[in-house]
């Protein structure tokens, strides 16, 4: 699978999204960003809102072009 990019994200909420597909906690994400982990949570509400999902799962499927396919399914 291709990660799917979405330009409207700053380049930060990027990094943050790529660390998220990996299925990784935002504590695990701050570390590897270097940012505070409450910030993590607040560039995820800011990615969200950006890639129109609701959590993070679909946050992930959305990265890895998934997100129609799943959606569908439900």
């Amino acid at each position: 699978m291709t990660p799917e990019y979405d330009y409207s994200l700053t380049p930060k909420e990027a990094k943050i999204l790529h660390q998220l597909a990996r299925i990784k906690k935002n504590k695990q994400i701050a570390i590897a960003v270097g940012i505070e982990e409450q910030s993590i949570a607040n560039h995820l509400n800011s990615i969200f809102a950006k890639l129109g999902v609701k959590n993070r799962e679909e946050a992930m499927f959305k990265y890895w072009g998934m997100l129609g396919m799943i959606r569908s399914l439900g």
